[in-house]
Protein backbone atom coordinates (compact mmCIF):
# COMPACT_ATOMS: atom_id res chain seq x y z
CA UNK A 1 0.00 0.00 0.00
CA UNK A 2 2.84 2.75 0.83
CA UNK A 3 4.69 2.21 -2.51
CA UNK A 4 1.63 3.06 -4.44
CA UNK A 5 0.75 6.18 -2.70
CA UNK A 6 4.34 7.19 -2.88
CA UNK A 7 4.57 6.33 -6.84
CA UNK A 8 1.30 8.28 -6.34
CA UNK A 9 2.21 11.89 -4.87
CA UNK A 10 5.52 11.51 -6.95
CA UNK A 11 3.74 11.24 -10.21
CA UNK A 12 1.33 14.48 -8.93
CA UNK A 13 4.05 16.72 -7.96
CA UNK A 14 6.26 16.07 -11.09
CA UNK A 15 3.17 17.04 -12.58
CA UNK A 16 2.92 20.26 -10.62
CA UNK A 17 6.66 21.26 -11.70
CA UNK A 18 6.12 20.10 -15.14
CA UNK A 19 2.94 22.71 -15.48
CA UNK A 20 4.21 25.55 -13.43
CA UNK A 21 8.06 25.67 -13.94
CA UNK A 22 9.07 28.59 -15.94
CA UNK A 23 11.82 27.08 -17.99
CA UNK A 24 13.60 23.84 -18.32
CA UNK A 25 16.41 24.99 -15.52
CA UNK A 26 13.84 25.59 -13.42
CA UNK A 27 11.77 22.65 -14.01
CA UNK A 28 15.30 20.41 -13.12
CA UNK A 29 16.17 22.34 -9.87
CA UNK A 30 12.24 22.13 -8.14
CA UNK A 31 12.51 18.16 -9.39
CA UNK A 32 15.63 17.62 -7.72
CA UNK A 33 14.46 19.35 -4.58
CA UNK A 34 11.03 17.86 -4.78
CA UNK A 35 12.71 14.31 -5.33
CA UNK A 36 14.55 14.66 -2.01
CA UNK A 37 12.03 15.91 -0.26
CA UNK A 38 9.78 12.93 -1.00
CA UNK A 39 12.82 10.39 0.08
CA UNK A 40 13.43 12.47 3.30
CA UNK A 41 9.77 12.07 4.42
CA UNK A 42 8.83 8.30 3.66
CA UNK A 43 12.84 7.30 4.31
CA UNK A 44 12.94 9.14 7.93
CA UNK A 45 8.97 8.15 8.42
CA UNK A 46 10.00 4.06 8.55
CA UNK A 47 13.74 4.49 9.53
CA UNK A 48 13.81 7.50 11.46
CA UNK A 49 16.80 8.55 9.93
CA UNK A 50 17.82 11.42 6.92
CA UNK A 51 20.34 9.91 5.03
CA UNK A 52 23.59 12.32 4.07
CA UNK A 53 23.44 10.83 1.06
CA UNK A 54 20.50 12.86 0.09
CA UNK A 55 21.15 16.37 2.51
CA UNK A 56 24.97 16.88 1.50
CA UNK A 57 24.56 16.83 -2.30
CA UNK A 58 20.95 18.87 -1.77
CA UNK A 59 23.58 21.69 -0.24
CA UNK A 60 26.38 21.78 -3.03
CA UNK A 61 23.48 21.06 -5.37
CA UNK A 62 21.41 24.48 -4.30
CA UNK A 63 24.31 26.59 -4.59
CA UNK A 64 25.17 25.14 -8.18
CA UNK A 65 21.68 26.03 -9.37
CA UNK A 66 21.61 29.14 -7.81
CA UNK A 67 24.95 29.76 -10.06
CA UNK A 68 22.66 28.86 -12.98
CA UNK A 69 21.41 32.19 -14.92
CA UNK A 70 17.49 31.16 -15.66
CA UNK A 71 17.29 29.68 -11.84
CA UNK A 72 18.74 32.89 -10.55
CA UNK A 73 15.71 34.80 -12.34
CA UNK A 74 13.50 32.45 -11.52
CA UNK A 75 11.37 31.80 -8.35
CA UNK A 76 10.42 28.47 -8.72
CA UNK A 77 6.46 26.81 -8.88
CA UNK A 78 5.49 30.54 -8.23
CA UNK A 79 6.79 34.06 -8.40
CA UNK A 80 8.64 34.64 -5.03
CA UNK A 81 9.70 37.99 -3.24
CA UNK A 82 13.38 37.08 -3.54
CA UNK A 83 15.20 34.52 -5.46
CA UNK A 84 18.20 33.05 -4.20
CA UNK A 85 21.78 33.70 -5.84
CA UNK A 86 24.57 32.49 -4.58
CA UNK A 87 25.39 34.22 -2.10
CA UNK A 88 21.57 34.18 -0.35
CA UNK A 89 21.87 30.51 -1.11
CA UNK A 90 25.16 30.46 0.92
CA UNK A 91 24.30 32.35 3.50
CA UNK A 92 21.10 30.76 4.16
CA UNK A 93 22.17 26.96 3.84
CA UNK A 94 24.65 28.30 6.98
CA UNK A 95 21.89 30.31 9.12
CA UNK A 96 19.75 26.61 8.32
CA UNK A 97 22.55 24.66 9.30
CA UNK A 98 23.10 27.32 12.71
CA UNK A 99 20.07 27.79 13.88
CA UNK A 100 19.13 24.41 13.72
CA UNK A 101 22.34 23.10 15.76
CA UNK A 102 21.92 26.01 18.16
CA UNK A 103 18.26 24.49 18.90
CA UNK A 104 19.68 21.04 18.85
CA UNK A 105 22.33 21.72 21.49
CA UNK A 106 19.77 24.20 23.78
CA UNK A 107 17.06 21.50 23.27
CA UNK A 108 19.68 19.12 24.64
CA UNK A 109 20.37 20.97 27.61
CA UNK A 110 16.82 21.50 28.42
CA UNK A 111 15.44 18.10 27.96
CA UNK A 112 18.40 16.08 29.12
CA UNK A 113 18.28 14.22 25.79
CA UNK A 114 18.69 14.58 21.71
CA UNK A 115 16.20 17.51 20.59
CA UNK A 116 17.27 17.87 16.76
CA UNK A 117 18.48 15.02 14.77
CA UNK A 118 21.54 15.60 12.77
CA UNK A 119 19.68 14.70 9.47
CA UNK A 120 17.34 17.59 10.57
CA UNK A 121 20.10 20.12 10.92
CA UNK A 122 21.93 18.97 7.68
CA UNK A 123 18.41 19.07 5.88
CA UNK A 124 17.69 22.81 7.01
CA UNK A 125 21.32 23.46 5.28
CA UNK A 126 20.05 21.96 2.26
CA UNK A 127 16.53 23.70 1.86
CA UNK A 128 18.03 26.84 2.80
CA UNK A 129 20.71 26.28 -0.32
CA UNK A 130 18.02 25.78 -2.71
CA UNK A 131 14.92 28.00 -1.29
CA UNK A 132 16.80 31.15 -0.12
CA UNK A 133 16.16 32.68 3.45
CA UNK A 134 12.55 33.90 2.93
CA UNK A 135 11.07 30.34 1.47
CA UNK A 136 13.18 28.55 3.88
CA UNK A 137 11.29 31.10 6.88
CA UNK A 138 8.11 29.57 5.18
CA UNK A 139 9.02 26.36 4.94
CA UNK A 140 10.18 26.07 8.65
CA UNK A 141 7.00 27.86 9.63
CA UNK A 142 4.90 25.60 8.18
CA UNK A 143 7.13 22.61 9.56
CA UNK A 144 6.44 23.54 13.10
CA UNK A 145 2.90 24.24 12.80
CA UNK A 146 2.46 20.71 11.14
CA UNK A 147 4.27 19.29 14.10
CA UNK A 148 2.41 21.02 16.58
CA UNK A 149 -0.74 19.63 14.71
CA UNK A 150 0.42 16.06 14.22
CA UNK A 151 1.58 15.81 18.04
CA UNK A 152 -1.23 17.43 19.57
CA UNK A 153 -3.62 15.00 17.80
CA UNK A 154 -2.04 11.97 17.89
CA UNK A 155 -1.84 13.04 22.05
CA UNK A 156 -5.47 13.53 21.84
CA UNK A 157 -5.99 10.20 20.03
CA UNK A 158 -3.65 8.18 21.71
CA UNK A 159 -3.22 9.83 25.32
CA UNK A 160 -0.26 10.99 27.52
CA UNK A 161 2.03 7.85 25.74
CA UNK A 162 2.78 9.46 22.49
CA UNK A 163 4.63 11.51 24.50
CA UNK A 164 7.08 9.41 25.08
CA UNK A 165 6.99 8.49 21.96
CA UNK A 166 9.53 10.19 19.57
CA UNK A 167 8.24 11.89 16.25
CA UNK A 168 10.23 11.98 13.24
CA UNK A 169 10.67 16.07 12.42
CA UNK A 170 12.22 15.41 8.83
CA UNK A 171 9.04 14.99 6.80
CA UNK A 172 7.80 18.13 8.59
CA UNK A 173 10.35 19.75 7.31
CA UNK A 174 10.02 18.40 3.62
CA UNK A 175 6.44 18.85 3.75
CA UNK A 176 7.01 22.85 4.60
CA UNK A 177 9.32 22.85 1.61
CA UNK A 178 7.46 21.08 -0.82
CA UNK A 179 4.81 23.71 0.07
CA UNK A 180 6.84 26.66 0.27
CA UNK A 181 8.04 25.51 -3.74
CA UNK A 182 4.31 25.71 -4.44
CA UNK A 183 2.62 28.45 -2.60
CA UNK A 184 5.52 31.33 -1.32
CA UNK A 185 3.70 33.65 -3.06
CA UNK A 186 0.30 33.17 -2.42
CA UNK A 187 0.63 32.79 1.56
CA UNK A 188 3.21 35.75 1.92
CA UNK A 189 0.34 38.06 -0.60
CA UNK A 190 -2.40 35.97 1.46
CA UNK A 191 -0.66 36.99 5.11
CA UNK A 192 0.47 41.02 3.61
CA UNK A 193 -3.49 41.63 2.81
CA UNK A 194 -4.57 39.87 6.07
CA UNK A 195 -2.03 42.43 8.40
CA UNK A 196 -3.56 45.44 5.89
CA UNK A 197 -7.19 44.34 6.83
CA UNK A 198 -6.03 44.11 10.50
CA UNK A 199 -4.35 47.84 10.38
CA UNK A 200 -7.46 49.46 8.51
CA UNK A 201 -9.05 48.28 11.69
CA UNK A 202 -7.22 49.82 14.23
Amino acid sequence: MKYPFVELLTGVIFYLAAVQSGNEVMFLKNLVFLSAMIVVIFTDLEHMIIPDAVTLPLVGAGIVFAALPHAAHAAGLQVAPVTPGVREAVLAAAAGFGGFYALAVFGELLMKTEAMGGGDIKLAAGMGAFLGWQMLLLGLFLAFFLGSVIGIALMAFRGGGVRRQQLPFGPMMAAGGIIAVFYTAPLIQWYTSMLDRIWSMT
